[in-house]
């Protein structure tokens, strides 16, 4: 027999396991919102779902953690997993792998090996990709390593391009790693083999495809397009959709630009809709795709980031753009709200991120970083600090654990910043 004590005390402890749950949700989602483990984000969006930032730089401008030199001219971006940071460098004839303590700058390890050749705005490109305890790298001629994000010690490597017949476009393979379950999509640009699956644990391969192509510079995005899953890959020539199951192509559509220079990533706007963009004019379109037909919606000669990626948020598109414009876009309609005064030393190259209500954006041509309101009325700037040594930055800013860290060819720094 139950009494009612006992009926009373399963009940409180019921709502205690909820509560519990609850918490360890909240904590979980807040964990995982601290890092940033790969390029663009979390959801490889350009968005960070952290809140609780400081806003008022005039009165309170972010203060500086530490700073670190960076050896490879380039413009790799760093990635934040479980208090380290990872970054990809250059000294001399080799590539460097290091990681980082996030609260010191402090390098934990370092991995090298040998990466010989001419500098061309530098050497490295790809930002690293952190999944579980590994580190995967992309380099500049498409070779893929796999360390232990532990102790750096390699685990595989797979020299992607060259094994396979392809080779890196002119400035240098620029795609990261991307990681999808037991898959790491890497970019081959051979024959009838542009794209290449491999197993994550291993680096075997587990199927190509993809069609042929000479290769672009982006990161390669996942979506479910008319309800195929399938890859994104911006190719030298085209933006081609590729079954995620076998590598198949799906759909083709030509986009050519001056120097074949495809380097921002596509932004998915709904079940069937992407948005792309390239610079040296090429402009931007909203492609709607259905089966293996892609249909241009609206496209825009004025809107041509180089290789900056765009934020998607509430139905708006947020990017920069030559000569150094910050805009927002009607996704749908291709209806500009609003455009920042540009001139050509402004966000022309820069890249940015959205979080909490305001949007970070980096002065590619002068490193000033800008926070400005998520809003769609009017470009409405928050405040500005200048953190950087060097006027160029071209790599896109991170934000985790309320630290936001910028570089430039010469050096990253990471800034606080809390309220």
């Amino acid at each position: 027999m139950t009494n009612k004590n006992d009926r009373t005390s399963k009940t409180a402890r019921g709502r205690l396991g909820y509560g519990l749950l609850a918490i360890s949700m909240v904590l979980s989602t807040s964990l995982q919102a601290a890092d940033w483990p790969r390029f663009l984000g979390p959801e490889a969006n350009s968005i960070s779902s952290e809140t609780g930032i400081n806003k008022d730089w005039a009165a309170k401008p972010p203060q500086e953690c530490w700073r670190v030199a960076m050896t490879d001219e380039g413009f790799s971006g760093p990635a934040v997993k479980d208090q380290v940071v990872y970054l990809h460098d250059h000294l001399d004839e080799d590539d460097v792998i290091r990681a980082l303590d996030v609260n010191t700058g402090k390098e934990l390890w370092r991995f090298t090996y040998p990466e010989a050749g001419r500098e061309n705005h530098g050497f490295t490109r790809a930002t690293p990709t952190i999944d579980g305890d590994r580190v995967y790298t992309v380099s500049r001629t498409g070779v893929v390593h796999c360390l232990n994000s532990t102790d750096g010690q390699l685990i595989w490597r797979a020299d992607v391009m060259t094994d396979h017949g392809g080779e890196p476009p002119e400035w240098g393979a620029a795609n990261s790693a991307f990681i999808d379950g037991d898959r790491l999509i890497a970019i081959a640009a051979a024959e009838n083999k542009h794209v290449v699956a491999l197993d994550k644990k291993t680096g075997k391969e587990i199927w190509s495809g993809g069609g042929t192509d000479i290769a672009g510079y982006g990161t390669p995005a996942l979506a479910t397009l008319d309800g195929k899953r399938q890859y994104l890959i911006f190719t030298g020539k085209s933006m081609i959709g590729v079954a995620a199951e076998d590598g198949t192509l799906l759909w083709r559509h030509p986009w050519e630009t001056r120097l074949d220079s495809n380097a921002s990533a596509p932004t998915v706007v709904d079940d069937n809709s992407i948005w792309i963009a390239s610079g040296y004019r090429r402009g931007c379109a909203l492609l709607r795709i259905e089966g293996d037909q892609v249909t241009e919606v609206w496209s825009d000669k004025r809107i041509t980031p180089h290789w900056s990626s765009a934020a998607y948020v509430d139905e708006h598109i947020y990017t920069t753009t030559p000569p150094g414009y910050l805009v927002c876009v009607e996704a749908k309609t291709g209806k500009e709200k609003w455009r920042s005064k540009g001139t050509a030393r402004g966000f022309e190259h820069g890249g940015l991120v959205a979080v909490d209500g305001t949007l970070i954006v980096i002065e590619g041509n002068t490193g000033n970083v800008v926070q400005v309101a998520l809003i769609t009325e009017e470009y409405q700037e928050l405040g500005r600090i200048n953190p950087l040594e060097s006027a160029r930055c071209w790599t896109a800013p991170v934000i985790a654990d309320k630290k936001l860290y910028v570089r430039s060819p010469e050096e990253l720094v990471c800034l606080d910043l809390r309220q």
